[in-house]
């Protein structure tokens, strides 16, 4: 029997330091990856406000790519992902959670 995977992106680029630091660091992932049977790997790179990747070169911003082979899983692990990067927006106080962050 053939697996389906389900992969989604979301980009971390523009969130503060402390919520990127949140949901790249070991122990969250490695929480988030056995809680939703998911791979999450961390890729792209941080791109400062002003400066954009060039796709031509193959750039992206920061991103996190979620793999799991339960679609389910996948979006209850995304909107964990979210509700972390939210909480820790807040919490450093940069309460502009602007809904222009779209998963990909």
């Amino acid at each position: 029997q053939k697996l389906n995977f389900y992969v989604e992106e979301i980009t971390i680029n523009d969130f503060c330091r402390e919520a990127r630091w949140k949901v790249t660091q070991k122990e969250t992932v490695a929480r988030l990856s056995e809680t939703y049977q998911a791979a999450i790997t961390n890729k792209g790179e941080y791109y400062p406000p002003g400066r954009e990747p060039d796709p031509a070169k193959g750039q992206k911003k920061m991103f996190l790519s979620v793999e799991t082979t339960d679609e389910t899983l996948l979006q209850q692990c995304i909107r964990e992902i979210n509700r972390l990067i939210t909480e820790e927006t807040i919490r450093v106080g940069g309460g502009n959670i602007s809904h222009k962050y779209s998963v990909m």
